[in-house]
This record gives C-alpha cells, sequence and structure tokens, in this order.
C-alpha cells in the first residue's frame, strides 16, 4: 500500500508524500506521510463535485494498475461467502436482532447477489472507501485523498458500486450522506466516460447489483441497531423504485 501511494503521489496523484515507508517495531507497524492539510470538504450532492470525485477514481485506478502485480495485495471478494452478508464491519452489529423486520431487505440482497455471481469480475487494484470524509476539494476539484490503508484489489464493478452508493457519505459537514437512485447511476456514468471503456449490458447490471446489495447491507446494519432516520439507506431502499438502485 505504501509503495503505491508513494507512486501514486509521485505520478502527480493528491496524496500525501509517504516520508517513511512502513517498519515493523515491537510487533506494531509504523509508517510516516507529511502532514497534507489542505482543502476542504464539499457537498458531494452538487454536480460538479460528484463529477469530479467520479473522475477522480478512474484517474487513480488508471494509474495504479500497473502495481496490480505487487506482492502482498489478496483479491477480496464479499460475495463468495456462503451466508448472505459478510460479517458485519462493526462488531456490535447483530443481524439477528430484528431479523423479522428485515426480510424484505434480505429478499433483495439475495435476488442482487444471484446477478453478481452469475457475471464476470474484472480485478483491478484501487480503492475502496471513496468517499467526501476522506477527500478535500478546492475549486471543485480533488485536492488531497487520505486514508491509503483503502487500497485493495477488487472487481471493478463493486469498487465502483461501493463509490456511488458512499461518495456523498461524510459526518463532518451537514450533509445527506445517502446517494439518490438518479446520483449514484450519474456517479456510475462519469466514471464510465472517465474510463474510457463503456460497460456493457452484463457490466450495468452487475454495477447495479452490488450498488442494490451495498443499500441492503448498510440498511440492515441499520435495522440491526434501531437506527432508523430520515435519510437513511433503510429509507432509501423502501422508496427504491424499479427492481435494482440504478434502474438499468
Amino acid at each position: 500500500m505504501s509503495r503505491v501511494q508513494d507512486s501514486l503521489y509521485k505520478s502527480g496523484f493528491p496524496c500525501p508524500a509517504v516520508l517513511f515507508h512502513p517498519v515493523i517495531y515491537r510487533d506494531a507497524i509504523y509508517t510516516v506521510n507529511e502532514f497534507a492539510d489542505v482543502g476542504k470538504q464539499e457537498d458531494a450532492h452538487n454536480p460538479v463535485i460528484r463529477r469530479a470525485s467520479a473522475q477522480g477514481l478512474a484517474d487513480l485506478i488508471k494509474r495504479i494498475n500497473p502495481c496490480g502485480n505487487l506482492s502482498g495485495f489478496n483479491e477480496i471478494d464479499i460475495y463468495k461467502n456462503k451466508s448472505l452478508y459478510p460479517a458485519p464491519h462493526n462488531p456490535n452489529t447483530d443481524f439477528s436482532r430484528n431479523a423479522e423486520q428485515a426480510k424484505w431487505i434480505d429478499e433483495i440482497a439475495l435476488k442482487s447477489k444471484q446477478i453478481i455471481n452469475s457475471i464476470d469480475n474484472n480485478i483491478v487494484l484501487g480503492y475502496c472507501d471513496w468517499s467526501m470524509k476522506n477527500m478535500r476539494f478546492i475549486d471543485g476539484k480533488i485536492a488531497m485523498v487520505y486514508d491509503w490503508d483503502s487500497i485493495i484489489l477488487m472487481d471493478e464493478y463493486h469498487m465502483l458500486a461501493t463509490a456511488a452508493s458512499t461518495f456523498p457519505m461524510t459526518w463532518d459537514i451537514p450533509v445527506r450522506i445517502v446517494s439518490t437512485q438518479d446520483e449514484a447511476y450519474d456517479f456510475a456514468a462519469e466514471y464510465e466516460k472517465a474510463r474510457g471503456v463503456k460497460f456493457s449490458k452484463n457490466e450495468w447490471a452487475k454495477i447495479s447489483a452490488c450498488v442494490t446489495y451495498y443499500f441492503c447491507y448498510t440498511a440492515r446494519c441499520q435495522v440491526s441497531a434501531g437506527d432508523q432516520y430520515e435519510g437513511s439507506f433503510i429509507e432509501a431502499l423502501h422508496n427504491m423504485v424499479g427492481g435494482n438502485y440504478l434502474r438499468v
């Protein structure tokens, strides 16, 4: 991860410089990056910011894919799990809690997962937490990206879908953290344009199924916590128009 970040920085990508690569000391890993406090967080529901975010992800993947054979990266595929969902990212989340209330979410998740697993992957090296909380902007352009332990080897369609679902997400400024159906689709379409190669009908179907599944997983976490509120993933999924979030 550190070598990829260093390569990105040297290529001109907006990320902190690596001052010292990781070393192990007393069973812990230490690394030092420059203190790069520039720009500010923006409301990514603004189409200008959304487009810059989508273009930034496409640019990152183009820059680092020559690094894809670096040792130490293992492909992550949560859809290979036998269970409907992967283990919750928060250890306090218990999917058995309020499970009856969430059956309708599980039905959507199961259909989405079946579509996802029926379409081939396109494995790339990329970034798995592409959201406003990890970015800063100046004049409508990405000025800095943080959180470089998010470099990951993953299916491009899954990676894009996660970003399309979460690109507005931040708790540091007062914004709605969930993307609408139109916004999620537009993010994916803007990424496609910056990517320079169009997605096939099947690839679009997989991207949308991955977005829908992400909403199901997050809504399921919220149901477990009894955390239903205006603007939640539960509400977005409940109000979804069509059989999948991107309506493709």
